[in-house]
């Protein structure tokens, strides 16, 4: 997942332009995003049923974990703060501080989109079966400014999402 995570946000970067050195860190912030699920228990990362709430307030705390880990390692400092905000949501309502719009650093903003889209088209969904990429694309658009930044799932809408080979995966 994080692989692939990793290579769409790269994508992403590359199509906005972005310079070599931010869209690395990016790419690494795709890589390492959910390392802090190590110390989640992993009862809960292989549950098939819904999480109770106690256990969905657990996997809530990986963003933190995980810019904990990577703000350890000298290397990967840059990139703990875009896991720390990946999963904040364009309106407001996400984790784990609630920020919203230009609030949230552009490139957490990339990351949360190549990472719900690889989630929604992965062969490791847990739920139910994986989307084809209009399905995925639908998805996206439906989030596009409650969820995600509009612009990155535009950008990702016209220029990335034909660039993914989703059999492959």
């Amino acid at each position: 997942h994080s692989e692939r995570v990793s290579i769409v946000s790269e994508k992403i970067a590359v199509s906005m332009g972005m310079k070599p050195s931010d869209i690395y860190e990016i790419k690494m912030a795709g890589k390492y995003h959910d390392i802090g699920k190590i110390a989640i228990n992993t009862d809960i990362l292989s549950k098939k049923e819904p999480l109770s709430e106690s256990e969905k307030l657990e996997l809530k705390r990986h963003p933190e974990l995980s810019f904990n880990i990577l703000n350890s390692v000298q290397e990967l400092g840059p990139v703990a703060d875009i896991a720390l905000y990946h999963h904040e949501r364009w309106d407001g309502k996400g984790y784990p501080a609630g920020l919203k719009g230009e609030e949230i650093p552009i490139q957490s903003r990339i990351v949360a989109v190549a990472n719900v889209y690889e989630a929604i088209t992965g062969k490791n969904r847990q739920y139910s079966k994986p989307l084809n990429k209009e399905e995925a694309a639908k998805e996206l658009e439906k989030g596009a400014g409650s969820q995600f930044d509009p612009n990155i799932v535009g950008i990702f809408l016209k220029k990335v999402l034909n660039k993914i080979d989703i059999d492959s995966k």
